[in-house]
Parts: C-alpha cells; sequence; structure tokens
C-alpha cells in the first residue's frame, strides 16, 4: 500500500527495565499496517530473549542498503555520530537522515 510504508522502529534501550511502554508498542505491530518493533537491548540480563548489543549494529545486520530509507535518530551525541557515518557508509543520504541528540542530566545532590 503506497500510503502505509513499511516503519521499523529498531529500540535501543540498556536494559529490560528502560523500555517504558513496551508492551503499548509491541501492540502497534498488530495495529499498525507494516509497523515492526524491534527493541535492542545493550546490557540485558538473562531474562532477555530479544536482540543484544547495540541499536546501530542491528540496523547494520537487518538493512542491508540504506539508500532506500528515511532514517530518524534520537540518543547521545556519540551513537547519532556514529550511527550516521554508519548507515551513508551503507547507502543511507545524509538528506534522509532526521536526528536529535540528547544529554543525559546529571542527578543533582539535594542542597
Amino acid at each position: 500500500d503506497p500510503d502505509c510504508p513499511p516503519v521499523t522502529l529498531l529500540w535501543g534501550m540498556r536494559t529490560l527495565d528502560d523500555l517504558y511502554l513496551h508492551d503499548e508498542i509491541q501492540s502497534w505491530q498488530d495495529r499498525l499496517c507494516e509497523f515492526r518493533y524491534v527493541p535492542v537491548l545493550s546490557r540485558a540480563g538473562g531474562e532477555w530473549s530479544g536482540r543484544r548489543g547495540y541499536v546501530q549494529d542491528a540496523a547494520i545486520e537487518e538493512i542491508e542498503d540504506f539508500s532506500e530509507y528515511a532514517i530518524y535518530l534520537c540518543g547521545s551525541p556519540d551513537m547519532v555520530t556514529a550511527s550516521k557515518r554508519a548507515f551513508m557508509a551503507k547507502g543511507a543520504s545524509g538528506n534522509h537522515i532526521y536526528a536529535d541528540s540528547f544529554f543525559f542530566q546529571h542527578n543533582l545532590q539535594p542542597r
């Protein structure tokens, strides 16, 4: 269906507890046209049976040629920079990579 292009959400987190709204997002696969959800954990415990490692590495394993994709990245500046470089080496156009880099706020000590 040209009005419903396929969407794959590769969502990288450290642990299972970090996957907020995991069940809801997983349910979207049954409700949304051509939607696929692939959570990837970099520090997964023994209870995790899904993908392990870094999300950008999982994307490279999933997609051979990035030239036909619009890519949306959100994460640390280092992850975003490394991902852009890796995806462009696999054919992604810089004009089709959209990114939001962010820093985590350190916990402030009470006064």
